[in-house]
Order: structure tokens, then C-alpha cells, then sequence
């Protein structure tokens, strides 16, 4: 077991209906790992993703994100106060903001000036400043992973269904964003299947 772990999943269960989908789930992941969950199409993969970001309520066991249980079989913390990033499968940006805005929007905790200056710098490692004006639909779909990527950087953990390039992006494994992210050297967790 992983000392005091970001992301602990205790004896965790999920059924759909009478269908069930995952069960007795037991997971510690700590402070910079990265972690992928492997397996065959509907075998719950993004079910356990959903559960961890809080898009889901297991149905038994717990899941804990810095020591504190958000969710369990009777209550579950909202999505938004979990520190959990997620990026969906189809990228999801707000295509009424810009590329920068829809960066900075992953860093509401902080100041204004700041925000633009780390999303500006973020950006820039990617080889996408140029891009910072565009609509996330002007962007190449290469392109669009990585703005999706880096706008959840503010995040705690991260519970994402990548592709491999992205996942090469959000592990740094792959060049590019290993400057902005680098989990190990941020202390970002990575979950991804």
C-alpha cells in the first residue's frame, strides 16, 4: 500500500441496475504516480474514472482523495469540490471560449494576472501560443487533446480515458507537456485506462 496515497479505493462496487460492474476494487495510488487501468471495452474502465471524478455513487466501499472520504454507497461529495480533473473522451472544451480562456478556466482558484500567465506559459511548452486566440474548433484534433490536457493541470488527481498520444502528453513520456505536467515533479496523480 502506498504511504498516505492521494487516491485510495476501498472494497469499492458499482452495478448498473442488477448488472454488476465493478467489485471489491481496492486501490492506493500516492503523490506523483501514474497509474492505468487496463482492460477490454465494457469491462468498467470508465465507470471507475467517473467514480473517482464524482460523476458516479458506488453502490458499496468508498472513495477517498487526500484522506477524505467524497463518496460512498450514501453520499457522495459533487464533482466539483473533489480536486479531481477528468478529461472525457471527446476532449471536452467549451467551445464558446478561447483556447487561453478555456486553459485558464482549469485555474479559477486563482488570481486573474496569474492564471493567464501560467496558462500563457503552458501554451507556450506546447508549441500552441500561437494557437491562444483560436476556438477550440479551429484546433487539429492533436491540438485539441493537448489544450483539453493541460486544462485540467490545476487538478489534484486526474481520471482520464486517453488515447495513448494523450496519455504520452499528460505522463510527459512522450516530450511535449512532460515540461508542464511532469507528474512525478508537480506531484500530480494520474489515473487513466
Amino acid at each position: 500500500m502506498t504511504a498516505d496515497p492521494v487516491l485510495r479505493l476501498v472494497d469499492l462496487a458499482f452495478d448498473y441496475g442488477p448488472r454488476p460492474i465493478l467489485r471489491e476494487l481496492d486501490l492506493s495510488v500516492g503523490r506523483g504516480e501514474v497509474v492505468c487501468i487496463l482492460g477490454p471495452s465494457g469491462s468498467g474502465k470508465s465507470t471507475l474514472l467517473r467514480l473517482i471524478a464524482g460523476l458516479e455513487r458506488p453502490s458499496s466501499g468508498r472513495v477517498e482523495i487526500a484522506g477524505r472520504c467524497v463518496a460512498d454507497a450514501r453520499s457522495s461529495e459533487p464533482a466539483e469540490r473533489r480536486g479531481v480533473g477528468m478529461v472525457f473522451q471527446d476532449d471536452a472544451l467549451f467551445p464558446h471560449l478561447s483556447v487561453i480562456d478555456n486553459v485558464e478556466f482549469g485555474l479559477m482558484g486563482l488570481p486573474r494576472l496569474e492564471r493567464r500567465t501560467r496558462a500563457l506559459e503552458a501554451l507556450d511548452r506546447l508549441g500552441l501560443s500561437d494557437r491562444a486566440d483560436d476556438w477550440p474548433q479551429r484546433l487539429s484534433g492533436g491540438e485539441h487533446q493537448r489544450v483539453a490536457v493541460i486544462c485540467r493541470c490545476g487538478a489534484t488527481c486526474w481520471a482520464a480515458p486517453l488515447p495513448a498520444a494523450a496519455a504520452e502528453v499528460a505522463t510527459g513520456s512522450g516530450g511535449g507537456l512532460g515540461t508542464c505536467l511532469a507528474p512525478r515533479s508537480c506531484g500530480l496523480t494520474v489515473v487513466r485506462s
